[in-house]
């Protein structure tokens, strides 16, 4: 989009406003001996109608980046500087703008990870909207490594949701419980091999999870049932968290102090058990990742090798 002439882009036209930044160094990979990255970081984006005053249209948009830093102690000081941003409080001071933008163009500079197509950081672009379809839809797109541009992708750790109380999900499932319930586990695009099993696109559902019938059918492990509904995005946006559709965005619940809607899942809430009502689970996303930074900032790098790996999407 040529909105400045001369082939330069005017990001005041653009229809999108940020909404949030995200630090979630929480899904780092890193091993004390180098492999992986340090996590993600996300720019969450909102549609805006540029005719009617910018008003939010239904449409949100995730800008998810790997963030280049390959060894255990890049990633402790890459953690740190996050943690000093608090020094240079408020939000929105020049201080505390610079250093944002130093710290966030780790991930989003051009040619921030060499190793990647176009040599882009950028691991993928999630939507959910209904602007472009009156169902509210969740879909995932990938840089090509062959024409570096956007391709729709699989939604990933979203079985196909017809899959949903079947014997093929299940199947699968019951084998893995032990991993699935300590999150360790990976949705494989088919299942058995030639048969789909990942979804293309989640249709939002407010009452939707994903279910096994009680023992002795089904998925008899519970904890495995909760787990692996809560790693999908048609779960963890719906019934298992008692999420009406978004996290983050105007038609998620108000949290005074915050410029944005944030949902209850991030900021706190308590949840029954949307397949057997009991156990009722608190979920405050946002403290946990919290306390995640601090220990991504503070652990010795060999101390990391007795912490768990968290296999999540959100």
């Amino acid at each position: 989009m040529d909105s400045g002439g001369a082939g330069n882009l005017d990001l005041a036209k653009a229809p999108f406003r940020l909404q949030a930044i995200v630090n979630r160094l929480d899904l780092r990979r890193n091993s004390p001996y180098g492999a992986g990255d340090c996590g993600e970081g996300r720019f969450v984006f909102g549609l805006v109608d540029t005719t009617n005053n910018c008003e939010p249209l239904p449409f949100g948009l995730i800008f998810a980046y790997g963030v280049p830093i390959r060894s255990c102690v890049g990633c402790r000081n890459y953690a740190r500087k996050w943690l000093d941003l608090q020094s240079l409080l408020p939000i929105g001071s020049a201080a505390y703008n610079t250093e944002l933008e130093a710290i966030t163009d780790v991930f989003t500079a051009a040619g921030a990870d060499p190793s990647k197509p176009n040599r882009s950081s950028l691991k993928q672009i999630r939507t959910n909207e209904n602007t472009l379809h009156p169902d509210w839809e969740m879909r995932e797109f990938v840089l090509s490594p062959v024409s570096g541009m956007l391709e729709a992708e699989t939604t990933k750790q979203n079985p196909k949701m017809s899959l949903n109380e079947s014997s093929a999900l299940e199947n699968w499932a019951n084998p893995i419980a032990t991993d699935i319930c300590a999150n360790n586990f990976s949705v494989p695009d088919e299942h058995p091999v030639g048969t789909s099993f990942l979804a293309g696109g989640v249709i939002y559902d407010s009452g939707f999870f994903f279910d096994g019938t009680m023992p002795p059918l089904g998925m008899p492990d519970r904890c495995a049932r909760h787990e692996l509904s809560l790693n999908s995005c048609a779960g963890c946006d719906a019934a298992e968290t008692s999420t009406s559709f978004c996290h983050v965005g105007n038609r998620c619940r108000r949290f005074a102090g915050f410029p944005v809607d944030l949902s209850g899942f991030l900021i706190g809430i308590s949840v029954d058990d949307p397949a057997d009502v009991s156990p009722t689970r608190f979920f405050a996303d946002l403290d946990r990742r919290e306390s995640d930074l601090w220990i991504a900032a503070h652990v010795p790098c060999f101390a990391r090798l007795a912490l768990p790996v968290l296999e999540v999407v959100h």
